[in-house]
This record gives structure tokens, C-alpha cells and sequence, in this order.
């Protein structure tokens, strides 16, 4: 008996929360129309609002977790981008090193004509 009374005055409780909330919405979307009938009401209900990213905290090497948004950033970039390390190359590796660093071209590309760059810049 007494959980049947409790589940419905939780049930009550939750819709007049509810209800304040909605009508607390109303009022704020009332006072920003009243200014710009374009603001932020409208661009939510054009899905317009995109949600922000939300970084969490990652583990850094060290084992600790991070506790910023820089330090987050930055853990994951150092462990996406490692330092390029020469002395640590596979043969495939240093191959395509050497071919890179001793390539030069003979072959010089035709200058842009001024047609060219004219439509280049109409778009």
C-alpha cells in the first residue's frame, strides 16, 4: 500500500517538474522572440544549435588521468602524432626516406594563364 501511494506521488512530483520546466522554457523563448523573433528559439527548432565537444579526461602515460581540455588535447595528439624517430625505421621506412630527400624534378609545371586564374577567383 505505502509503495503504491509513494510510486504516485513520485509520479506527481516528476510532472509538476516537468511542468515548471516547460513553463519556464516558454517564458525565456517568449522573452528572446520578443527581441529577435529569429534568436535562439527558432534555431533550435531549425536544429541550427549543434551540441559542443565535450573532451573527456584520458589517461596519460604516466598512468594519471588528464584534468583540462589543453592537457586532453594535447595527450592525444602526442599519441596519434609520435616523433618521427630515424633511428628506429624499418628498411621500407628508410627507403622511402632517402627517395624523398633526394628527389628532385626537371619537369617544370606551365604558369597559370591569366584566363585561368580569372575564373579561379569568380567562384
Amino acid at each position: 500500500m505505502r509503495r503504491i501511494v509513494y510510486k504516485k506521488q513520485e509520479a506527481h512530483y516528476k510532472w509538476l517538474i516537468n511542468q515548471k520546466c516547460r513553463a519556464s522554457f516558454e517564458l525565456f523563448c517568449q522573452q528572446l522572440v520578443a527581441n529577435n523573433a529569429f534568436d535562439l528559439p527558432y534555431k533550435i527548432a531549425a536544429g541550427k544549435i549543434r551540441k559542443q565537444t565535450v573532451l573527456q579526461s584520458v589517461k596519460t602515460s604516466n598512468g594519471q588521468f588528464t584534468n583540462t581540455i589543453e592537457e586532453t588535447i594535447q595527450t592525444i595528439v602526442q599519441a596519434l602524432f609520435t616523433t618521427d624517430d630515424s633511428t628506429q625505421e624499418t628498411h621500407v621506412q628508410r627507403k622511402k626516406r632517402e627517395i624523398i630527400n633526394t628527389y628532385s624534378s626537371t619537369i617544370m609545371d606551365k604558369q597559370f594563364t591569366k584566363q585561368e586564374l580569372l575564373m579561379l577567383f569568380q567562384r
